[in-house]
């Protein structure tokens, strides 16, 4: 009997002249190239392909940055389709640019704020990773399987830490939790939809930020949106020490929730504001709270490339996060420098902004560092 050729997916991760990593999976039958190796949850939930119910139709899955999984357990299910659902616009592209790649007719890539199918689903999985995934927002994407699973289907969750305090929500959702294994820090956790959900709970948040000597700003959050429940102290700190003129044009970069554009439209009226973040809550919430503030003079763009040029912008506003060893803070500088029209003001807020300090004085020729609240505000003029 010859043996069957291995199916092999390559991950966006092995370009040029990077190195790669090959992984096999089920039994030797399915071969990932990648730069590193799949996450240890996405690893994990391979695993739970084979347990997937047999004539399963529709899967979604949740959490997942590669689309790997999903082309495998399309593959391995002839029939079925998946959709990989992502709330960043960056984890969808990276989606996308996999299924280009490889034979995946079987998958689909979407970035929505939030799953509009319900009893649609015969199966969900989600993947949670470490340091990746609030508790807030675990709970509010386990409602949502709940709710797009039909009666019967299965979900599928792999956890790297916290798995007792997952499994004891998985059953509170579903009245029941199983674990069906445990591999290299990740646990694999299947629950059965057996009915639907007597009640709803609701995870978004609201507060109110006040700027000294200035009008007060309600903000709504949801879970996965910077910051949920609570002032950023940095963004805080940005609304107060960003001069903002009449008539003036301002890119809020990562604007999160939005509530440092809102918190300067509101207090100088005649200004525009332009919103811009790569997660669909963000920009979904930060419409929200323009409407809900009376701020009428503005737009919201869900991208992870930012704006382009030409330069239309007069102040230029960003927290940038901390993670990616200053790749993201570089991109919100070089952003701000390329749409700043000439004498326009751009101020970055960090904890230590010594790299910032130092890249804003390469491109801009100028750059003070200003003192708020614990934080570091980087200004600069073009």
């Amino acid at each position: 009997m010859l043996d069957l050729p291995v199916i092999t997916f390559h991950i966006t991760e092995t370009q040029g002249d990077l190195e790669s990593t090959p992984e096999l999976f089920l039994d030797g039958k399915y071969e990932i190239i990648s730069r590193s190796g799949l996450s240890r949850t996405e690893a994990h939930l391979i695993d739970a392909i084979p347990l997937l119910p047999a004539r399963a139709e529709r899967l979604l899955v949740l959490g997942n940055r590669t689309g790997a999984f999903a082309m495998m357990a399309t593959h391995f299910h002839p029939g079925l389709h998946a959709i990989v659902s992502s709330l960043d616009l960056f984890h969808h592209h990276a989606v996308e640019r996999n299924l280009l790649r490889n034979p995946a007719s079987g998958v689909t890539s979407r970035c929505e704020p939030n799953i509009p199918e319900r009893d649609y689903f015969d199966a969900v999985c989600l993947q949670i990773s470490q340091g990746t995934t609030s508790n807030e927002l675990i709970l509010d994407l386990l409602q949502q399987s709940q709710l797009a699973l039909k009666i019967g289907g299965r979900c599928c969750v792999t956890v790297e830490e916290d798995a007792p305090w997952v499994a004891e929500h998985v059953k509170k959702f579903f009245g029941n939790c199983s674990i069906r294994g445990q591999k290299k820090g990740s646990t694999l956790l299947m629950a059965q939809k057996k009915s639907a959900l007597k009640t709803l709970k609701t995870y978004q948040a609201e507060f109110t930020m006040t700027v000294p000597h200035g009008l007060p700003v309600t903000l709504t959050t949801l879970p996965g949106v910077f910051a949920h429940r609570r002032v950023d102290p940095g963004a805080q700190a940005l609304a107060e020490m960003a001069e903002t003129q009449p008539n003036d044009a301002i890119l809020d970069m990562g604007c999160g929730c939005g509530s440092i554009g809102i918190s300067l439209a509101k207090n100088q009226p005649t200004v525009s504001v332009c919103f811009v973040d790569s997660h669909s809550r963000a920009t979904t919430i930060t419409q929200q709270n323009c409407f809900d503030n009376g701020i009428t003079n503005f737009s919201v763009v869900l991208s992870d490339q930012g704006v382009p040029p030409p330069p239309r912008f007069t102040l230029f506003v960003g927290n940038p996060p901390y993670y990616s060893h200053d790749r993201i803070t570089d991109f919100f500088i070089r952003t701000a420098f390329e749409t700043l029209l000439p004498a326009g003001r751009a101020y970055i807020v960090a904890k230590n902004a010594s790299h910032h300090m130092e890249y804003m004085q390469e491109l801009f020729g100028n750059a003070e560092v200003l003192h708020r609240r614990g934080y570091q505000i980087v200004k600069s003029g073009k």
